[in-house]
């Protein structure tokens, strides 16, 4: 496993998330529909992904393929009954009121990133444990962005630091990662237990060559990064995002748009997963140990929607909206469990975007299934992350004078 527009009266927001680093990308490779100004942020912190129009329905985003679409192939997560949980808000660093989760690991780490602004360059790598009180910062030089994008059981965590790949060490040790020759930048999305660590390189380097990401790979932090095949070899830009499984997942550009894949180690072809009905690109985001891939699909007219590949059927999925929502044609899935327990965000209303759960073809509100919240809360805006326990790493709304500002890290926790 690993990694929205928020409450509020506009969804005209600022974003502070580098994890979908294809940002201009999704929206030029799939739809050819011309650049993205970003004035109409879809996301929250988490991501600068391309603009979905407010036209969409709840119909016309079930109806993106056929109705076979949705549930088709989906694991059977047991008897389900939708649970309740508690939220428990962490304190950020002094000073860094926009704090944001990207992955969180089977001990229950969260990692992230903390700032005191969107995009700030004093925004640092953070790491949480579920029991703790207060956010940790990562080693790190202030002045230069840096994001914690995930962690491994033993406390190893990755990311990005002043725009390059590096590793911190249990230990706390800062580690740079060396990437391809003749490039400077990049950013490292992924750890495996077996050292394995996984992102992109090329993420902020000028032309020529053509400017964005390329999936990338190091099979330890001493390593020799290996670029990994690509699906067109005129089309290279994508990234690998999650290792679960022996697996590497990302997306790929090619001539057909935009496709989640799945090397099946590092020297592997990439194998493009089946996209759904009508959608003109794919892009992933997590995956489990079973092989099943969550993330987003897009569709015409910006039309952003939560997607799944279900390995044990070799099928694709249109995840739903919750029932009674009143707005869609935004949502994203973040993560899955072995269970296939589906988590990410959608827009439930105009202006409201939530956190969701996707579990036994039911589409979940995550905001309206919490028993006891802190003081201060406003709302439950993205599900970053679950783990084995079912405890949930979140992004939390909370009281401010600004609509969409300030933003802490949570973490939901089933209840008994």
């Amino acid at each position: 496993m690993t990694g929205a527009t928020i409450r509020g009266q506009s969804e005209h927001v600022h974003t502070s998330s580098s994890r979908p680093v294809l940002v201009c990308t999704l929206v030029l490779a799939l739809a050819g529909c011309g650049s993205s100004s970003g004035d109409e942020a879809d996301a929250s912190t988490r991501d600068a992904g391309p603009s979905p129009t407010d036209g969409g329905s709840i119909d016309a985003a079930r109806d993106a393929g056929d109705d076979a679409d949705h549930d088709a192939g989906a694991p059977d997560a047991g008897p389900w009954e939708v649970p309740d949980y508690t939220l428990r808000v962490f304190t950020s660093p002094s000073g860094m009121p926009v704090a944001t989760p990207y992955g969180m690991n089977d001990e229950g780490m969260i990692v992230g990133n903390a700032g005191p602004e969107p995009w700030s360059p004093d925004s640092i790598p953070i790491a949480v444990g579920v029991d703790d009180a207060a956010i940790d910062p990562l080693e790190t030089e202030r002045g230069l962005l840096a994001y914690a994008h995930d962690a491994d059981d033993g406390g190893r965590v990755v990311g990005e630091h002043d725009r390059q790949p590096h590793l911190w060490e249990a230990d706390g040790r800062r580690v740079p990662l060396q990437v391809p020759e003749g490039f400077f930048s990049g950013a490292a999305r992924a750890i495996g237990e077996s050292g394995i660590i996984a992102g992109s390189y090329a993420d902020h380097d000028d032309p020529p060559p053509p400017v964005g990401p390329r999936p990338v790979a190091w099979a330890s932090a001493s390593a020799t990064p290996v670029e990994f095949l690509l699906l067109d070899r005129e089309e290279p830009v994508g990234q690998a995002v999650a290792i679960a499984g022996g697996r590497i997942v990302g997306s790929l550009t090619s001539r057909d748009g935009m496709f989640a894949v799945v090397w099946d180690s590092l020297a592997s072809e990439p194998t493009p997963l089946p996209r759904p009905e009508g959608a003109l690109g794919t892009e992933a985001f997590g995956a489990n140990e079973r092989g099943d891939v969550v993330g987003r699909a897009l569709f015409e007219g910006n039309r952003v929607e939560a997607y799944a590949y279900w390995r044990a059927s070799d099928e694709p999925a249109v995840l739903g909206a919750p029932e009674g929502a009143t707005e869609s044609g935004y949502a994203e899935a973040h993560d899955v469990d072995e269970r296939g327990v589906v988590v990410g965000t959608a827009r439930v209303a105009p202006g409201v975007v939530h956190a969701m759960l996707w579990a036994a073809g039911e589409a979940i509100d995550l905001d309206a299934h919490v028993t006891t919240r802190p003081a201060g809360v406003r709302a439950i805006v993205s599900a970053a992350a679950i783990d084995t326990s079912g405890r949930i790493a979140v992004e939390v709304l909370l009281d401010g004078a600004q609509a969409d500002l300030p933003r802490a890290i949570g973490v939901l926790t089933p209840v008994e």
